[in-house]
């Protein structure tokens, strides 16, 4: 059966133009996961929560952490816990970058644990250092705390089973920061205690292979116009 040359073009456009849509939708979408720091295990009675976030986001084959403390908020040095810790599946030695050396520093990279106050063991700790939160309570910093983890994944992340209560992120803080001069509120540890919203985020390669077939399809429906 004979077909016309316009016709063959036509069919093998939609038919490209098609698979590319079909690639994707395919494409893997980054989800950055996103935890609440909802409770206080420390002593007294400072205002309920939320105390700030903990966002993880999938950069190739690293993560990237930001701690987000709520307005009013304040990382502090006060020996009983830790700017933030956390546990990988494993316990894999890590090398963290892109961190503020000046205000942050790496205590336990996963060859050893530190202990905080209420919250149990753990494998991984920045510490707020004295430079950046003063001494207890003294000059609280507001954040935010940033650092790259290398070569792991967000599902790598996995709660403290140390503790009958699973947490998976801890911070000491200043629940009520008032001027950075000084901690006008409660210090203690805060954590995560709950599961992680998403969004998934397209990648730009998905992005522009969904473009390019929306263009196609568009650029054919025309020609058939015309």
């Amino acid at each position: 059966m004979f077909m016309p040359k316009l016709c063959l073009h036509l069919v093998g456009g939609v038919a490209i133009a098609g698979s590319l849509v079909l690639v994707a939708i395919s494409q893997p979408a980054q989800a950055d996961l996103l935890y609440t720091l909802d409770t206080f295990t420390g002593s007294g009675n400072p205002p309920l929560g939320p105390y700030g976030t903990v966002n993880l986001h999938q950069n190739g084959a690293n993560v990237d952490v930001t701690v987000s403390l709520a307005a009013g908020e304040g990382f502090v040095n006060t020996g009983a816990g830790a700017a933030l810790t956390w546990d990988l599946a494993g316990n894999p030695a890590v090398t963290i970058t892109n961190l503020d050396t000046t205000d942050f520093a790496v205590s336990h990279d996963g060859t050893s644990t530190g202990n905080l106050d209420g919250t149990g063991s753990w494998f991984y700790e920045i510490d707020c250092t004295v430079a950046g939160c003063g001494h207890g309570g003294s000059h609280p910093n507001p954040g935010p705390l940033t650092f790259t983890i290398d070569n792991i994944t967000t599902s790598d992340f996995t709660i403290n089973n140390k503790t009958a209560n699973g947490y998976i992120f801890a911070t000491d803080i200043c629940t009520q920061r008032g001027t950075e001069s000084g901690c006008s509120g409660i210090t203690g540890d805060v954590v995560a205690s709950n599961a992680p919203a998403s969004s998934p985020i397209p990648e730009p390669a998905t992005l522009c292979i969904l473009g390019t077939a929306v263009l196609g399809l568009g650029a054919l429906k025309y020609r058939q116009r015309n």
